[in-house]
């Protein structure tokens, strides 16, 4: 049977090295704490604390686990456990400065944890990792080690972290590999919750990114449905806005406005910003597709706005060619220019796909006005900017057109060999 340490074992261990490295209670004491509590601990009097030990030990050149007798197990561990429930509360939080400091309290000590412990640990470095590569690591760590304990809720909470980063990295086939499974378990162990909740909004998400919009819609209703049922609104504003954007790809126009505007109100109840700005975003669109392009320009420069005031780059970047290519449709061509030089002011090179597409658009814009020799200067900026197959071949058929228009014929006749080219490599 485990027997815990007497307090006065401690303070008689920290007293010996104290005295072998030739430190008065003082010296020991000094920035950490006062000399009478160094006194106190030696005594048996106080019973320090794990931080407290650590701390100690870094002054006194030694491990923690000198001030223990091997033969007893250490009473710190309780304070261990206590640090590593503070860090989960941490991470979830996000207080991020915080919890860097527990973890690396925690962090020498790992291999001394259960395998539940070490599984949190794992977790909880994964979320601290969030922008960073190596929380792929940490969390399937994490998953790996809670599937060898029967703490399947907490199991799943890890894979929907994991599957998350993975779906925000478009591995999307890496990340249906791992909830296929977990969807599986969540059956045989019969998970509700939050934990469930997140894992169909996450099915939603990925059969969304592959194109099966209906998949899409059955998973993320039933994440609807249980938030309504339970009264657990967990990301309930994200699924309705993936929903939506099903909707809108499936041409059930009202439908996805319905379901956007439901995403719009669980976003200004918790204040997030971004995503009421992404939400304005996927409206403006829709009314696009509506042919309402009075309301698809309000709702779209109300996006760039909010986008704006966070320094969303991206968001903002987007919204720019929006709001061009809604103008397109308005015959505001002088605006689809006016916009372009707000996005080569405000652009970066990791918007090299997004900026052929507003090249494309700028080309077609100037074809509209019959400024063709402008329209040929901006596809072939196109062809140079983007490497996105896709574009590369619209901008080739547009430019062959403009050649033809100009009786360039040999011109337009090299733009359909490359597109032809294009297209067989495609096929291969």
């Amino acid at each position: 049977m485990e027997r815990v340490v007497e307090i006065n074992s401690i303070g008689m261990k920290i007293k010996q090295i104290r005295t072998k490295n030739k430190l008065t209670q003082s010296e020991l004491a000094k920035g950490i704490v006062n000399r009478s509590y160094i006194s106190q601990i030696e005594k048996g009097s106080v019973q320090p604390s794990f931080k407290l030990l650590k701390k100690l030990s870094d002054r006194l050149n030694c491990d923690v686990n000198d001030f223990i007798e091997e033969r007893e197990t250490p009473s710190y561990k309780l304070d261990l456990q206590k640090t590593l429930a503070s860090l989960e509360y941490l991470v979830i939080n996000e207080e991020v400065k915080e919890a860097k400091i527990e973890i690396n309290v925690i962090e020498p000590y790992v291999d001394n944890l259960t395998r539940s412990e070490q599984a949190l640990y794992y977790f909880c470095k994964g979320k601290l990792e969030q922008q960073d590569d190596n929380a792929i690591e940490s969390y399937k760590l994490s998953c790996e080690l809670y599937s060898q304990t029967k703490m399947m809720d907490e199991r799943l909470r890890s894979i929907n972290h994991l599957v998350h980063i993975l779906l925000e990295k478009n591995r999307v086939h890496e990340a249906f590999r791992i909830l296929d499974n977990a969807y599986d378990e969540s059956v045989i162990y019969r998970i509700y919750g939050i934990e469930k909740i997140s894992l169909l909004i996450n099915l939603g998400i990925a059969h969304a990114k592959l194109g099966e919009y209906y998949s899409a819609i059955r998973f993320l209703k039933q994440a609807i449905t249980i938030t309504s049922k339970s009264n657990i609104y967990y990301h309930t504003g994200r699924a309705y806005m993936v929903l939506g954007l099903c909707q809108r790809r499936t041409a059930k126009y009202e439908s996805a406005i319905s379901s956007y505007n439901k995403a719009l109100l669980f976003f200004e109840g918790s204040d997030d910003v971004l995503n009421i700005a992404g939400t304005y975003t996927n409206l403006g669109i829709l009314k696009r597709f509506q042919n309402e392009f009075i309301d698809s320009l309000m709702l779209l420069k109300k996006a760039n706005q909010l986008y704006d005031e966070i320094h969303d780059s991206k968001g903002l970047l987007n919204t720019l060619y929006e709001m061009a290519l809604t103008s397109f449709h308005l015959e505001k061509y002088k605006d689809v220019q006016r916009l372009y030089a707000d996005f080569l002011k405000a652009s970066q090179s990791s918007t090299q796909k997004l900026h052929g597409k507003f090249l494309l658009l700028l080309g077609s814009t100037f074809c509209e006005e019959g400024e063709h020799a402008d329209a040929i200067r901006a596809y072939r900026n196109a062809l140079t900017i983007t490497s996105d197959s896709p574009i590369q071949k619209e901008v080739l058929v547009k430019l062959s057109k403009v050649y033809s228009i100009l009786n360039d014929h040999e011109s337009a006749l090299k733009c359909w060999d490359t597109y032809s080219t294009m297209l067989e490599k495609s096929i291969d």
